[in-house]
């Protein structure tokens, strides 16, 4: 899991940095209002069942969009690490073809 490498997320960084990524109180980053001006195209992966990235939010994250150049594509049964009785390499995107 990426929090328990040795250089895992959050390991090389100020404590100001720190604080926007892991602090309600002190976060800097709003994607959901940064979403609206998003000019690429964008696929939005959210994973049915995540409790740290939840489904409400990466739906307010693909509404927010505002490029009509996008897609959303949710996966039932996954977590935010895949972990669980099905592994990760049991979930498929759907052929575009």
């Amino acid at each position: 899991m990426v929090n328990m490498s040795p250089v895992g997320l959050a390991r090389f960084c100020s404590l100001r940095s720190w604080l926007s990524q892991w602090s309600y109180d002190d976060a800097r980053g709003d994607g959901v209002a940064c979403a609206r001006d998003l000019a690429v195209p964008a696929l939005v992966i959210g994973n049915l069942a995540d409790d740290a990235c939840t489904p409400s939010h990466t739906r307010r994250l693909f509404d927010a969009i505002g490029n009509s150049d996008k897609e959303m594509y949710e996966i039932p049964g996954a977590t935010h690490y895949y972990a669980g009785p099905t592994s990760a390499t049991s979930w498929h995107m759907p052929s575009t073809s």
